[in-house]
């Protein structure tokens, strides 16, 4: 094994060196663009392209920029590519390189110290802090022919042409369990959510005559809602296509954050967020409003300006808040469906703002001062337009 190693390197280090020769006129940047995880796989894309786009609209600089695009594997999982649509929408705009022949290129790069110089960065794709996305359309998209077919598939499960739907993206751990079966996500748990709080919302938007489908590739639990209006795709066996058809054109979107949401958000379609941790919130677009998960400290629920002061406002990993003995409750049904009655309302700009939430200035206020403490958060997060949903703000 190590003889064939040896052998490649030395297959691949004339272009190695090559590429740190021409470097101070052309850069050939390698651009791994993980295939396996929907949010990364579209989002990331879609903020490469936009970033690329950005800069050739700045002053013309003379050095020359060659990117490698490749899918990188993940030893771990057991699909390369989790949705061939997307596969399809990405091979329309840039070329990818058979992963075979780049990935000894990016191993052996990683050996030399200035290894980062020669891969491509993306600055914060799920922050998006220099607005891109509102500023340009969509650089990824969906063909006629894949429309016609969307409808089709649409019409199939019971929803009639022209009609409203909310997608409903309620996260929990059976899809990671069934594709990374060997991988440890425990420390994800927290982000997961029941799906029987969303039971009163999913009502209130069928009382509206709105369609509701609730997708998603893996569920672990389904609600019992019979109704026509009420459509749960999850564990069914439907096209890629469907995927990136309901997200891109879904009067908006419930997301508890996962890979699905990507499509919504690439789309630029309206996304009611349920979302932890804080510093993870979606804050460059008024397309989106925002809430978090009820953080209690010795069984008491911290107001807002307490989960900041104590920072738990950035933990990524379950134990993080065990380490520092914060519960993280989901919100009520109660709570969830006014959460959603308020995002209905704002997409159909009948939401008064000023009147309802005079404590906006009060959040983003708390937001910007903490946000600016950290230097890496505050590079990641400069456009604060969302409207955050003050079920949380301090109540006393």
């Amino acid at each position: 094994m190590i003889i064939i190693k040896i052998f490649i390197f030395f297959l691949y280090s004339p272009i190695l060196i090559l590429m740190r020769l021409i470097n101070p006129l052309v850069s050939i940047k390698l651009h791994p663009i993980n295939s396996q995880r929907l949010g990364h796989f579209l989002a990331d894309v879609e903020s490469f392209l936009l970033e690329q786009k950005h800069n050739s609209k700045k002053k013309r600089v003379k050095k020359i920029n060659i990117f490698i695009h490749f899918y990188l594997s993940d030893p771990n999982s057991t699909q390369h590519i989790c949705n061939h649509q997307v596969d399809n929408m990405i091979r329309r705009v840039i070329f990818i390189m058979p992963n075979f022949l780049v990935y000894p290129l990016y191993y052996f790069n990683n050996l030399f110290p200035d290894k980062d110089k020669f891969i491509a960065k993306i600055i914060s794709p799920g922050t998006d802090p220099m607005g891109l996305y509102d500023m340009y359309p969509p650089q990824l998209y969906i063909n006629e022919e894949e429309k016609n077919k969307g409808e089709e598939i649409l019409s199939k499960i019971g929803i009639p042409k022209n009609s409203k739907f909310v997608c409903l993206n309620i996260r929990d751990d059976a899809y990671l369990r069934e594709n990374f079966p060997n991988k440890d996500f425990s420390y994800h748990k927290y982000r997961n959510w029941n799906i029987s709080n969303f039971e009163e919302a999913i009502k209130y938007l069928i009382h509206e005559k709105i369609y509701v489908i609730r997708v998603g590739k893996r569920s672990n639990k389904k609600l019992n809602i019979k109704s026509k209006y009420y459509i749960d795709v999850t564990n069914n066996t439907l096209p890629d296509l469907f995927d990136v058809y309901v997200g891109s054109h879904c009067y908006f979107c419930i997301s508890t954050q996962s890979g699905f949401d990507a499509i919504p958000y690439v789309f630029r379609k309206p996304i009611a967020y349920l979302a932890v941790p804080i510093s993870v919130f979606q804050t460059s677009s008024k397309r989106f409003m925002l809430t978090t998960k009820h953080h209690l400290k010795n069984e008491k629920i911290l107001p807002i300006s307490e989960i900041f002061n104590i920072e738990c406002h950035d933990l990524f990993k379950t134990s993080e808040f065990n380490e520092k003995k914060i519960t993280l409750m989901d919100l009520s049904s109660l709570e969830i469906k006014m959460f959603v009655s308020d995002m209905l309302k704002y997409v159909q700009n009948n939401l008064k703002l000023e009147d309802k939430y005079h404590k906006q200035k009060s959040f983003w206020k708390l937001f910007r001062k903490f946000i600016q403490k950290d230097p890496i958060l505050k590079k990641k997060i400069l456009i604060y337009n969302a409207v955050y949903n003050p079920s949380l703000l301090d109540k006393h």
